[in-house]
């Protein structure tokens, strides 16, 4: 049974917002639906320059007992994800804090049962499934957690075999200190979310697909250059640096040695350009001594194996030469 005070929301939801305009109202009206009252919605306009804003103001209109309860905050310059997850962050005034990207959309039900499932068993985690929806309609589920111990739940995302993803988790708000934001819009809900696992004491999972994950048409491999592509690695190698710091004090050597895997998604965004001299170097060097570390560490799937293999051998199957 729900008996917190009202004048402090149970749960804030923080949406960026930037060229959604297409999606918006979907997102929109999946959130204002939600089961659960006493909720905050903090939609961060990061500067988008289409009609995103607008048209959440429309769909805000059918939904007058909502209005009191929304936040559209406008960035001052187009800062990326990062800074706007970090301002919702520090203005949520919610028991607990969730994120929702604004292309996609959540079940009717989704923070009412993470938030009740939280007060049942005292959690400072909540867990749910999610789907990933394609353009043509077709889905694909995705488990989310495979223990509820936390240096085991840990261990597993740092081996990306749970999502370290933060739109499917339900974190109490305390957990939020001492954190180090990340700078960068690559792999910044990795630094963020592995941060506040660390933190938490108690993990609660509810096995249902709540969350709606849309993969759209065009992929960022089909949009890549050799800049971006380098852009990508420097963002992502500094967001795991913040990783690294907080596990490398881990009193856990499995915990440490998740490192290994996160250090290969580091370098595997160089693969597609591995084929060039100075990216090779620049791939292969990042850290040294990492490739027999991860053909015998165990937690690293197979087929991540296979591509590190092929790039090292110059095989690698997707290759980028545009500037």
């Amino acid at each position: 049974m729900i008996t917190e005070e009202k004048t402090v929301p149970f749960v804030s939801v923080i949406i960026p917002v930037y060229k959604v305009e297409q999606y918006i109202e979907r997102c929109a009206r999946s959130l204002f639906e939600q089961t659960l009252d006493n909720i905050e919605y903090l939609f961060i306009d990061d500067c988008t320059p289409d009609n995103s804003i607008e048209v959440l103001r429309k769909v805000l209109e059918e939904y007058p007992h909502r209005r009191e309860q929304v936040i559209i905050h406008r960035m001052d310059c187009n800062s990326g994800q990062a800074a706007v997850r970090k301002w919702g962050i520090l203005n949520a005034k919610g028991t607990f804090v969730s994120h929702c990207d604004s292309d996609d959309w959540v079940d009717k039900n989704m923070y009412k049962s993470m938030y009740e499932k939280a007060l049942k068993e005292k959690a400072d985690v909540v867990i749910c499934d999610y789907k990933e929806v394609y353009s043509n309609g077709t889905t694909r589920f995705f488990k989310s957690c495979h223990s509820t111990i936390r240096d085991s739940f840990l261990i597993n995302m740092l081996c990306q075999k749970d999502a370290w993803s933060l739109w499917n988790k339900l974190f109490r708000r305390s957990v939020f200190y001492d954190i180090v934001f990340p700078k960068f819009n690559m792999a910044e809900d990795m630094a963020l979310c592995i941060q506040l696992i660390i933190r938490s004491h108690v993990i609660a999972y509810i096995p249902q697909s709540l969350y709606y994950y849309y993969k759209h048409d065009s992929s960022i491999t089909k949009l890549a250059t050799v800049d971006n592509i380098v852009a990508n690695y420097n963002a992502q190698k500094s967001n795991a640096e913040i990783v690294f710091n907080e596990i490398c004090q881990s009193d856990n050597p499995r915990i440490r040695l998740g490192a290994l895997p996160v250090k290969l998604s580091v370098i595997s965004v160089l693969f597609p350009i591995v084929h060039i001299k100075e990216y090779r170097h620049m791939c292969f060097n990042t850290y040294p001594h990492l490739f027999w570390k991860v053909l015998f560490y165990n937690q690293i799937e197979i087929k991540n194996k296979i591509m590190f293999v092929l790039a090292k051998l110059h095989l690698y199957p997707y290759r980028v030469d545009n500037k």
